[in-house]
């Protein structure tokens, strides 16, 4: 018989396109070359004695339609080509799948399922040989039946490759179903196909409508996927770690050949080597100053040169967002997700029905979530700047990355490479005595600094001339304006709570506490904050600029007309345009942490002037409550130089509710202390209309100089976006649910995936009722079972009713129960009387009834006699009476 070549060519192409998606491994690829039939059913046999041993049995012979299916299909494409080197890639990595799933009940009940349904969808396909052989587009039926059988090893290979599966098997088994439900109608279909025998025509046209269908549903997983990858990182909410590392990689562009020693030095190479690593944590220490992390940059781009390695690196700062162990998590989870779909359904299942946190914040949460991504596959992992972060959070973060490496097994200690950086201090060689330490000076780096200083040199002197010049010209050689805009500018640095954007600098400055005014464009600044500070300060890609020292300022701001609750409508509007709220959503916020600030460093004359500006605050914007908020000690401890101002008891009130807000402990029935959350709505309502409906060029330039590109703020003062915004108006209203309704539906097409439950119990209940999934994690793995403890003996017997007790005092106390006293009589109350009513009696016809049981009340007594138990200890009473009525009268 003639052999097919095109038929025979796309089987084997369809195996090459396997073994290079698949990524097989020499041994891999040798292994599945040389499996048959005969292996699988092998596996089978000894997954079943296995199971029977533990007295844990499951029906096995759902695999058999599959494999009866692909059998004769062997037997039709053999008529054709060689199938054994063909379907070894079918046996091989179906042996796999099945050995490692057997290792979770759940797992391989559902992969047994999976097998059945496939093997049901195709006909027996020997019926059909004839049909095969006299039709060439027949033939192409069954390379996509191959196709696809080699597409759904593809995928279950790929998941129950990963070390993790079994932590991800409850979050992302739903969506590996999906995907398989897609191909068993890829099945069905191709059945029609051979089951009506279909001409050409019908073929080509019936494959072309598969292929948009294919398309379309590609495209549904691509966006529903996507969307999902934006809720996770929306709930992340981490830095921009690639940006700050691009700045630092631009701050060597000067010395290209800076941090080579490192690279080179025997000691690094002992922990970077990716074949083999001696040690998967090492210590990169220095003093201030010294480089640190502009080395810490160097090995993450060394590190990104190696193939099949993800490299996530963070670096430390001394703020909020920075220098925390939540922070590092969300910070490397982001990186994680961004290139690894799989985490997406495991943190997006965490978000959606068990965490029910608007942003992650639970330091539990983080490190299970990060324990499970980071042993998905082999990484180096960078950290930088961990004497930034305070001694508690440096000791976490250190101790739970020791843990984690300490906690892998021998053969892959070197799946996670850990590098910190810091500075050589006690608290750094307590918290890593254990750990491999590269400690460098100044000597170390000493020719990439001078090369640095150099290149730096050339171009300061290019532009300003040396450092001291700078200073004496852009505080002494410049205009007088330019002098003080200077001053003011840097006098901003440092004190912010939270650093600023570009945009609210220029609105601080604009402030005119005489005329009431902000953003007035005569006092706008037309250059750019370096054209005043110099290289003072510095700009990131986000347009946030690091500042220093405090100000009151915007104390003052809060008291302009415009800030007002019945600014509404097109005053409203004219407002905004004006850029009058561009300082707002940071003043209304950082009041209070400024004052509270500046009190203990003031004067007593300073605080009577400062009262004259919180009167009037407190005249525009203080909101009259019934309910007052109780003041801690420590609290008035920091006011006490209020203490000679007559508002000091409302003044204490919009302190303790400012701070209550912006730490999120104000309920929203609780009536607000001052006015803002309306100003507030009123503004962010007139913003977004603005944006939505942006009637010309010049207001569009003017929205985003005055409010930047994000208009759509989160209400929640205690919440990180309520500065930030969002793009779009639909991505807010999700961050906003969340706030509210945290707990979110998995099932794709219902509407609580958008609109969320406030509880998870409401979205359990929903998730029964709705989709009859009575447990939100369907396939939970089994809990550890501990070390049995030894039963202590019972070596106390009774001797009326053979119980037995532990201790001897356990049977004191069950004597009690066989006898009508009573250990503690009282005084005449209910509880000091006898049982007197008992559960037994003698029988007319000898013998007796009942159990002998005591009770107070005869009530009592009835109800216990019509238990099922009873009703058959007492049934002798009732055949004694029934024999009694049966006797004649005289008799009785």
């Amino acid at each position: 018989m003639t052999t097919s070549v095109p038929f025979e060519s796309q089987l084997r192409q369809a195996v090459e396109d396997f073994k290079t998606e698949a990524r097989l491994s020499k041994d891999e690829l040798q292994h599945f070359s040389l499996s048959k039939f005969d292996d699988v059913q092998r596996v089978i046999a000894g997954i079943q004695q296995q199971q029977e041993k533990s007295r844990r049995l499951m029906y096995l012979k759902r695999i058999e339609p599959f494999l009866k299916m692909m059998t004769e299909y062997g037997k039709v494409v053999d008529t054709f080509v060689n199938a054994s080197t063909l379907l070894a890639f079918i046996w091989g990595p179906m042996k796999f799948i099945i050995m490692v799933s057997s290792t979770l009940p759940a797992a391989f009940a559902s992969l047994l399922k999976m097998y059945e349904q496939i093997g049901e969808q195709v006909p027996s396909l020997s019926l059909y040989k004839e049909l095969f052989a006299n039709t060439p587009h027949m033939q192409d039926v069954l390379v996509l039946i191959f196709k696809d059988i080699l597409a759904f090893h593809l995928e279950a290979f790929r998941f129950f490759k990963q070390k993790v599966w079994r932590q991800l098997f409850t979050s992302t088994w739903k969506g590996f179903e999906l995907k398989i439900m897609d191909l068993q109608n890829n099945f069905k279909r191709h059945f029609q196909l051979i089951e009506s025998r279909a001409s050409l025509v019908e073929y080509q046209e019936i494959q072309s409508l598969q292929q948009i269908n294919a398309a379309k549903i590609q495209e549904i997983h691509r966006q529903s996927l996507s969307s999902r990858r934006e809720s996770v990182l929306r709930w992340l909410s981490p830095v921009n770690t690639e940006a700050i590392h691009e700045r630092h990689v631009r701050a060597r562009s000067r010395n290209p050949a800076a941090g080579r020693w490192l690279v080179e030095d025997g000691r690094f190479q002992k922990w970077f080597d990716p074949v083999y690593c001696l040690s998967p944590l090492i210590w990169l220490n220095g003093p201030p100053g010294a480089g640190k992390t502009v080395l810490a940059s160097v090995v993450i781009e060394e590190a990104r040169k190696v193939s099949d390695i993800s490299v996530i690196f963070f670096y430390c700062f001394r703020n909020d967002s920075r220098d925390s162990f939540v922070s590092v998590a969300r910070g490397l989870l982001a990186q994680l997700v961004t290139h690894h779909d799989t985490l997406i359904d495991l943190l997006y299942g965490e978000m959606s029905t068990k965490s029910g946190e608007v942003i992650l914040s639970s330091s539990d949460t983080a490190k299970r979530l990060l324990q499970v991504a980071l042993g998905i596959r082999k990484r180096y992992i960078i950290i930088d700047g961990l004497d930034e972060c305070p001694r508690n959070e440096r000791k976490d973060i250190c101790d739970w990355f020791c843990q984690v490496i300490d906690s892998l097994p021998r053969t892959d200690m070197d799946q996670i490479r850990c590098l910190f950086i810091s500075q050589d201090d006690g608290v750094g060689r307590k918290d890593m005595s254990n750990i491999p330490a590269i400690s460098f000076t100044f000597q170390d780096n000493r020719p990439d600094i001078q090369a640095y200083a150099t290149a730096r040199q050339i171009e300061i002197e290019q532009k300003f001339g040396t450092y001291e010049r700078i200073l004496n010209r852009v505080l002494h050689k410049t205009p007088q304006r330019s002098q003080q805009v200077t001053r003011r500018l840097l006098s901003w640095i440092a004190c912010a709570q939270r650093p600023l954007r570009w945009q609210e600098i220029q609105a601080a400055i604009t402030i005119d506490l005489h005329k009431e005014s902000i953003n007035d464009e005569n006092l706008r600044l037309i250059d750019n904050v370096k054209d005043f500070c110099a290289s003072l300060v510095f700009v990131d890609v986000d347009h946030i600029v690091e500042l220093i020292h405090p100000t009151l300022r915007h104390l003052a701001y809060l008291c302009f007309p415009d800030i007002n609750q019945t600014n509404i409508g097109a005053r409203m509007d004219e407002a905004v345009e004006a850029g009058v709220f561009v300082f707002y959503d940071y003043a209304v916020i950082n009041w209070s942490r400024h004052l509270l600030s500046w009190l203990p460093h003031s004067k007593e004359s300073e605080v009577h002037e400062m009262g004259e500006q919180l009167e009037v605050m407190l005249d525009l914007h203080f909101v009259k409550s019934t309910k007052l908020h109780p003041v801690s000690q420590k609290m008035q401890e920091n006011l006490k130089m209020l203490e000679v101002l007559d508002i000091y008891d409302s003044l204490t009130q919009i302190i303790v509710w400012t701070r209550k807000s912006n730490l999120a402990w104000i309920s929203e029935d609780d009536t607000p202390s001052l006015d803002f959350p309306t100003i507030t709505r009123n503004f962010r309502s007139a913003l977004e209309r603005i944006s939505s409906n942006v009637s010309s060029p010049s207001t569009q330039h003017a929205l985003e100089e005055y409010c930047g590109c994000e208009p759509f703020k989160c209400p929640k003062q205690f919440c990180q976006h309520f500065f930030r915004g969002f793009r779009k108006p639909e991505d807010r209203d999700k961050h906003v649910a969340r706030h509210d309704r945290a707990f979110t539906c998995l099932v794709e097409g219902c509407p609580i995936t958008t609109i969320g439950c406030t509880s998870e119990g409401d979205l359990t209940k929903h998730m029964r009722e709705a989709h009859q999934i009575f447990d939100c994690n369907d396939f939970p793995e089994p809990p550890a079972k501990g070390p049995k403890l030894p039963k202590t003996p019972a070596t106390f017997k009774c001797h009326q009713c053979h119980k037995r007790f532990t201790r001897g005092n356990n049977l004191q106390s069950h004597f009690i129960t066989h006898t009508d006293e009573r250990p503690f009589i009282g005084d005449g109350t209910k509880n000091a009387t006898r049982k007197m009513f008992v559960c037994r009696g003698d029988l007319k016809t000898c013998g007796s009834w009942g159990c002998g049981k005591r009770f107070h009340g005869a009530n009592t007594m009835n109800l216990y006699s019509q238990t099922d138990v009873q009703i058959t200890r007492i049934k002798p009473l009732a055949d004694n009476g029934a024999t009694e009525s049966q006797k004649p009268q005289a008799e009785r």
